[in-house]
């Protein structure tokens, strides 16, 4: 069985975390709200997606990498 991740929030800390557990063969798949972090991904031949609900569903293992929101 192969683990599938699930990277939640793509862009810097994400975009290395999923990168390094790609390399690794493990089965990742990006999920960023931004499109064109997206975009740039799937242009590499990363897999990646905009439904946040189906990739928790779908992943063994769900990163949450986005910045802490502070309120004040």
């Amino acid at each position: 069985m192969n683990v599938k991740l699930s990277i939640l929030g793509s862009d810097s800390i994400g975009n290395a975390i999923g990168k390094a557990f790609a390399r690794y063969w493990f089965d990742v798949i990006f999920y960023d709200r931004d499109r064109t972090v997206l975009n740039a991904l799937a242009a590499v031949g990363y897999q990646v997606s905009s439904n946040l609900a189906d990739r928790v569903k779908r992943s063994n293992i769900s990163f949450i990498c986005v910045p802490p929101t502070v309120k004040r």
